[in-house]
């Protein structure tokens, strides 16, 4: 067909196709009730893990006031989870900013004390 009717459906697939892209960053929500003593785990959705690039890994934690929430990020190292950052401080706001390698990824937020909503923003750099 030459090339005009190929240059014309380069372009017409380049538009379909973009509607399908997945963000190169995007910070993903997630807000919970945490009982006292216990932990959610983010992502929350199945598999429960994400395949992260190498970058930064940002999380923010904001609990309920007179709650003391925990956050701590893994990864999948060898054959098991590791602990690679963790904000522990004696309140319900945290905050993780870690430069990490390509992997397997999760956060923890575990109620040290004390129950409630908390949300957690998070942001992983794509693989």
């Amino acid at each position: 067909l030459g090339y005009p009717w190929h240059a014309v459906n380069e372009g017409l697939a380049a538009k379909v196709f973009a509607k399908y892209r997945i963000p190169t960053s995007s910070t993903v929500t997630q807000s919970r009730i945490l009982a006292a003593g216990a932990s959610a785990y983010a992502p929350s959705a199945a598999p429960g893990y994400i395949q992260a690039g190498s970058g930064n890994f940002v999380l923010n934690l904001l609990g309920p006031a007179a709650s003391d929430f925990d956050l701590t990020l893994y990864k999948y190292v060898g054959s098991a989870w590791t602990k690679v950052a963790s904000s522990e401080g004696s309140t319900s706001t945290e905050a993780i900013n870690y430069a990490g390698t390509a992997g397997y990824y999760y956060a923890e937020v575990k109620s040290y004390s004390g129950s409630g909503v908390y949300t957690l923003k998070y942001s992983f750099p794509p693989k």
